[in-house]
């Protein structure tokens, strides 16, 4: 939901491209197992939930521990684990779909219609952590965070 809210600004889409052409191109996916038995990368999946989730990851991984039942460091290790095999698969449909920022936009927003279908109260749930300012809409609150992801990329 977060990636899908910020690639809605034609600034976040551009951004997330940027990150997906310099840095995710899908390779990771070539060996998952190899990735995961390994440990995964948990100081780039830090990074990437960082630059999305801002101060509210440890919120996001709080509420996913309470609602799991896992406890709060393996969630923690298991959300930086996976967030990087996430981009690369964003990078992945990227290469084969050649699409530009609209086109990223509305890939993700079909993922994030197929997530609603399968768990529409996981999909709400994060999206209720992440309207900080609780107006009832984390579009706002998502723009604000994407505008910091794509200063620190940019930075790199």
């Amino acid at each position: 939901a977060g990636l899908t809210r910020n690639a809605a600004s034609s600034g976040g889409a551009e951004g997330l491209l940027g990150a997906l052409d310099r840095d995710h191109d899908g390779s990771i996916l070539d060996d998952v197992m190899g990735y995961l038995g390994g440990g995964g990368d948990l100081a780039g999946g830090a990074g990437i939930l960082g630059h999305i989730l801002g101060g509210r990851q440890t919120n996001v991984e709080s509420a996913v521990s309470r609602s799991s039942g896992v406890d709060l460091a393996s969630v923690a290790k298991i959300m930086a684990m996976v967030a990087p095999l996430i981009m690369g698969a964003l990078g992945t449909m990227k290469r084969q779909q050649g699409f530009d920022a609209s086109g990223l936009a509305a890939a993700l927003g079909q993922e994030e219609r197929a997530a609603r279908q399968v768990s529409p109260s996981a999909v709400d749930m994060f999206a209720r952590m992440l309207d900080s300012d609780g107006d009832g809409d984390p579009m706002d609150d998502i723009v604000k965070m994407g505008s910091g992801l794509l200063g620190s990329l940019f930075k790199s």
